[in-house]
């Protein structure tokens, strides 16, 4: 029996989909970040993708015995086309969103929500930031006094610098060990382990994965209070040979107007509105969308955010379905950037957005790149942008449009190369 036989709706009594299970081991490491918030000024937390950061830091923020802290939490995206969009994002969950992008604003409109509070600010993902993010992070710490977690896979060169100036204690989680994979696995289940590869044993992703495929094709079998294990099951049972395969197969089990809706929000990168799925899924109706969101939602691929929009529930599984759906990326960026053109206004926050899927969904299109680029790159000096002014100049350049548009577009981007350069001096 293979996996690609499972049925994507499996009863709720097959498989606990959104369950993480108990949280184990970690001694070490929840020792070290309670120490780093109370001591220091932070940490960082890095392993390999679905190693247990989130799970740690949210088991030490929200459920931990130590002091009472206010979080103000965001998670980074890929798609995040506009500066300081994660920043930006956490101040909108607990006061109200942030209309200028000046780093000076968003600054201030933190400080103040963390004003008078022992406050702690998380950006998961943050291998992600963006260069007015990691800017504005130290002015954060220093001026307000807020403790600071990032967590991310590997940081790279412009995090680490951020790292050493803050001087975050770093955090590095390791697999789990056989007897913490065992209690993850449940009472019972010890001996499944045999059947996952070696590779993926120590990682709490993988091995809920597995679990809950193990559930779902009757190798484990829920009794009193306790699994047992089917071996027969287990022998027959042809798993792929690694975790991001399994979700593959997952993926490939889901109905095609989910799997194809699964997509486009990978693609596009960031927590998507129903609006815009409803733009991308044309021809298919709002009610058929948010059935097939339920049904994401209830097999564990997809949640919803405080502002109402929809992301994946861990980022392995958006990486997977959008590599799976690659071929359609252009098509997604362009249809996403013909979204935001056709909006009656727009805020500053999405002319920036809008310059991003444009450029990623370019094709022939040379005549609105420039446009999107050249509104992002005035916007982006205005606001004193200037890391994510420079590229927007270069693409508008690069797609030879400059003599296809009118002399007062002419104009405006001379300006702005002329502000860019006066800025830089």
């Amino acid at each position: 029996m293979t996996v690609e036989t499972m049925a994507a709706d499996a009863s709720p009594e097959a498989a606990d989909r959104t369950s993480e299970g108990p949280f184990v081991g970690r001694a070490d490491a929840v020792a070290a970040l309670r120490a780093s918030l109370v001591e220091g000024r932070g940490a960082w937390v890095s392993g390999r993708a679905g190693v247990g950061k989130t799970r740690l830091v949210r088991e030490v923020l929200w459920q931990g015995d130590g002091p009472e802290r206010f979080v103000i939490s965001a998670t980074c995206s890929p798609g995040d086309g506009c500066p300081l969009a994660a920043l930006r994002r956490a101040v909108s969950v607990d006061g109200p969103p942030v209309p200028d992008l000046r780093e000076a604003t968003v600054v201030a409109s933190l400080t103040q929500l963390a004003a008078g509070r022992r406050a702690v600010l998380w950006l998961d993902d943050a291998h992600w930031l963006d260069a007015a993010s990691r800017r504005a992070l130290p002015r954060l710490v220093h001026a307000a006094g807020v403790r600071l977690v990032l967590s991310a896979r590997d940081l790279g060169a412009p995090q680490d610098a951020l790292v050493r100036q803050l001087e975050l204690r770093g955090i590095w989680l390791r697999p789990l060990e056989a007897q913490e994979a065992a209690t993850l696995m449940g009472e019972g289940a010890e001996s499944a382990l045999a059947w996952i590869p070696e590779q993926e044993r120590g990682n709490p992703f993988s091995l809920g994965l597995y679990r809950r495929t193990f559930l779902e094709h009757g190798v484990l079998v829920r009794g009193e209070g306790r699994l047992s294990v089917d071996e027969t099951a287990g022998r027959r049972l042809e798993l792929p040979p690694h975790a991001d395969a399994l979700v593959s197969v997952r993926l490939g089990a889901m109905p095609e107007e989910v799997r194809r809706l699964l997509g486009s929000i990978a693609l596009v990168g960031r927590p998507v509105s129903v609006e815009l799925m409803t733009y991308l899924e044309a021809p298919v109706p709002v009610g058929q969308i948010e059935t097939s969101l339920a049904q994401a939602e209830a097999t564990g691929w997809v949640r919803q955010t405080a502002q109402g929009e929809w992301r994946f529930t861990h980022e392995r599984l958006r990486e997977v379905a959008a590599a799976t759906h690659a071929r359609l990326a252009e098509g997604v960026h362009r249809r996403t950037a013909a979204y935001l053109d056709h909006l009656p206004t727009l805020p500053r926050h999405l002319i920036f957005e809008r310059a991003w899927h444009h450029v990623r969904g370019w094709s022939e299109r040379r005549v609105q790149v420039f446009r999107a680029c050249l509104d992002a790159a005035k916007v982006g000096l205005d606001a004193g942008l200037i890391d994510a002014v420079r590229p927007l100049l270069q693409v508008a350049e690069q797609t030879g449009a400059l003599h296809e548009v009118t002399p007062v577009e002419r104009r405006a981007f001379h300006r702005c190369k002329d502000g860019l350069r006066s800025r830089l001096a």
